[in-house]
């Protein structure tokens, strides 16, 4: 068995850039892991040579923002967009691995928006990485379809009302609950 042969069962790193397609749970871990180190190392690499910043692994988990204390855009705007720029590819990548992986474990697409949650994306990664693959049986009706549109009108008009409601949701609770005008109000409500 030559290794390209063997590649088929993992997936290739092209595939990463792409919305089709499945992902098993072995290389779902394998390939978070692998982003997860370059993406560590990059922001260690990029904050203590140019910006002359500590950063460590439990950077990510603590708060308000991870690892950086007393940074804000207005305070420090080259470092904040150098950090913004250097992690989307790796938020690109992270989306399609768990849609990818969504789609294996028959799971709803839009909980992949979870990545983009500062805490709920490290629940989101563990439950991809437990989760089996589930086989679809084509000619069985999937549970709950009756409810959603069956036109492009009707699909566009929930699509847009229900992005609506998630965003005056993730609004209300950045400005009135958190009080935080960061990373969460202007790009995990965009993105989402």
């Amino acid at each position: 068995l030559s290794l390209h042969d063997a590649l088929p069962i993992y997936i290739k790193f092209k595939d990463l850039w792409q919305w089709s397609g499945n992902i098993s749970r072995a290389p779902f871990v394998m390939w978070a892991a692998l982003l997860f180190a370059l993406k560590y190392n990059l922001d260690r690499l990029l904050l203590r040579s140019i910006f002359d910043r500590q950063w460590s692994v439990f950077s990510y988990f603590e708060q308000p923002l991870p690892g950086i204390q007393n940074f804000s855009p207005a305070q420090s705007p080259g470092e904040f967009i150098a950090l913004l720029l250097a992690s989307l590819p790796f938020l690109w990548a992270g989306v399609m691995l768990c849609i990818k992986r969504l789609r294996s474990a028959q799971l709803p697409l839009w909980l992949a928006v979870l990545f983009v949650a500062p805490i709920a994306k490290w629940f989101l990664f563990v439950a991809l990485a437990l989760v089996p693959e589930r086989i679809q049986d084509l000619n069985k009706p999937s549970p709950g379809a009756s409810w959603l549109p069956k036109t492009v009108f009707g699909s566009a008009t929930l699509a847009v009302g229900a992005s609506v409601m998630l965003a005056l949701a993730a609004i209300v609770l950045s400005t009135a609950v958190l009080r935080d005008y960061g990373w969460g109000l202007f790009v995990g409500v965009p993105f989402s």
